[in-house]
């Protein structure tokens, strides 16, 4: 099965019933196919609803900005305000 990244989720919802109808089993095996479907989505969501979001959560992406944006920038600023006072 090759599924496109283009494809948009009605696509991709077709293509996934018509694997399952192509994989010849009973409707036992496609009742148990789904149960096992839903089972696995509400276990997603529950995992997903004990994450806790906290200021110290982003102290990562806050460091990563100041690395690579706000230094870079100052000292562009700085090199900049050095050369033109020294013309």
């Amino acid at each position: 099965m090759v599924i496109l990244v283009n494809q948009s989720a009605v696509q991709l919802k077709k293509q996934l019933k018509d694997s399952i109808n192509g994989l010849g089993v009973d409707d036992e095996m496609k009742n148990k196919l789904i149960q096992e479907k839903i089972l696995a989505y509400n276990m997603t969501n529950a995992i997903v609803k004990e994450i806790k979001l906290e200021p110290s959560s982003f102290a990562g992406i806050v460091k990563l900005l100041l690395l690579f944006l706000l230094i870079p920038l100052v000292l562009a600023y700085t090199l900049y305000y050095i050369y033109s006072y020294s013309l």
